[in-house]
């Protein structure tokens, strides 16, 4: 009689294959498990058999003469309907099994007990058995060992495919590692290009901007009878030999924002803000600006970087409160949604927000999505000269050092930018 297909046949078999079991080498786990159930039921055969498709494969046996049968044959193929042990007291005596060859010949099975393999879905990949060539009983300690060391069999199982399953994400991890060290490398040969060709622009380019500018400031000063017309043309040159020069300088610093070496360490805001503002006034004496800046401001940040980052928004703010009647800037670090510059910053404030405030010349907030990207300025440059590349620079500078920059404003009444620095585990 042909054992009953299970009605869970195409997920039972799909689980089997998961394990990846079938067709294994011997392992001595499940060697030893078979030997404990021949010694506890007392019997010459026990097998760890796995029924597959259109056979029974032993992943362990004990005295079988081979180490598969077909499937319509196997005494485990009916042990598999059902999440119970199947015996078979004597197969001669029993319809289902008294022509079936294992009975009327070698191996001669008379007695047969199996425990279902069962997974944790109740999917039964298999039996561990017991079978002997004479009719007989098991005891019920027998049974609940048999029962017992079938669970054994599942753990054994689970364990195997979990130490496949690392043995993959090693294997993963370790292909992973070595494309990100390709990249790196790749990553690092575009950045010596990229440095490289930082170099020939900025000797390139400004060299031609140098020559232009140096003989038409010797034109407009050695030659005489020059009229208002040739006058204001040299002018030009010269103004726009200055624009183009500061633009170089800022498609640089924009450049180098994005493959400079981040190293961080601990960076007194204040001081560097302070040196900055300094630079500012010297090289402009006549304006009278009202600075405040909190004392102690540190971060964890490349000190080069940083300084890119303040010497940009220091300078817009300077620029930006160009036409204001008592022009103020202060900086300093937002807790609770209120700027603090009274009080130094807190040891535990781990990722402090930072905020630059100017009464300057502000912004509309409808044009705040065009505030970090290069070339776009929300001011004419009639207005307020610049190249509309240093707070690209700044958001650049920022991602990388896994921070965060925003900015409110209100036309006519100032800015405010808000930044993060990130911390060093990001």
């Amino acid at each position: 009689m042909n054992p009953p297909i299970p009605i869970n046949e195409t997920a039972r078999l799909e689980a089997l294959r998961e394990y990846d079991i079938l067709d294994s080498v011997a392992e001595k786990a499940y060697d030893d498990i078979t030997q404990l159930v021949a010694h506890i039921c007392d019997v010459p055969y026990a097998t760890i058999s796995f029924v597959d498709a259109d056979r029974q494969w032993f992943k362990s046996q004990i005295g079988m003469p081979t180490q598969e049968t077909s499937r319509d044959i196997a005494f485990c193929a009916h042990t598999i309907n059902d999440d119970k042990l199947f015996i078979v007291s004597d197969a001669a005596a029993d319809d289902r099994f008294a022509k079936n060859p294992l009975v009327t010949s070698e191996p001669s099975i008379r007695f047969y007990a199996g425990a279902p393999l069962l997974t944790k879905d109740n999917h039964a990949l298999g039996s561990l058995c017991a079978i002997d060539r004479v009719p007989r009983e098991l005891t019920a300690a027998q049974k609940t060992a048999l029962e017992a060391l079938s669970r054994q069999v599942m753990l054994q199982l689970e364990l195997r495919r979990s130490l496949a399953e690392g043995r993959r994400a090693a294997a993963m991890i370790e292909d992973l590692n070595a494309d990100l060290k390709r990249r790196n490398e790749e990553l690092a040969t575009v950045n010596r290009e990229l440095e490289a060709f930082s170099h020939a622009v900025s000797h390139d380019l400004r060299s031609p901007i140098f020559v232009i500018q140096g003989f038409a400031g010797v034109l407009r000063d050695s030659v005489g009878g020059l009229g208002d017309d040739a006058r204001h043309g040299i002018d030009r040159i010269l103004s726009n030999c200055k624009r183009m020069t500061q633009l170089i300088e800022d498609l640089l610093n924009f450049s180098r924002a994005g493959y400079a070496s981040l190293n961080r360490e601990s960076v007194d805001l204040s001081a560097l803000a302070a040196e900055i503002v300094e630079n500012l006034r010297g090289a402009n004496p006549d304006r009278a600006v009202e600075f405040e800046i909190e004392p102690e401001l540190r971060a964890e940040a490349d000190p080069n970087l940083v300084r890119v980052v303040l010497e940009n928004l220091i300078g817009n703010a300077w620029k930006y409160t160009g036409k204001t009647e008592a022009p103020e800037i202060r900086l300093g670090v937002r807790r609770d949604d209120v700027l603090v510059v009274s009080n130094s910053l807190s040891r535990s404030d781990a990722n402090p927000v930072f905020v630059l405030r100017d009464n300057g010349a502000g912004f509309d907030m409808a044009m705040a999505h065009k505030l970090f990207h290069t070339f776009q300025r929300l001011h004419s440059a009639s207005e307020f000269p610049g190249t509309g590349v240093g707070l690209a620079t700044v958001k650049r500078i920022i991602d990388r050092h896994g921070g965060q920059i925003w900015a409110d404003s209100t036309p006519g009444a100032g800015a405010v930018f808000h930044f993060t620095l990130g911390s060093p585990a990001e």
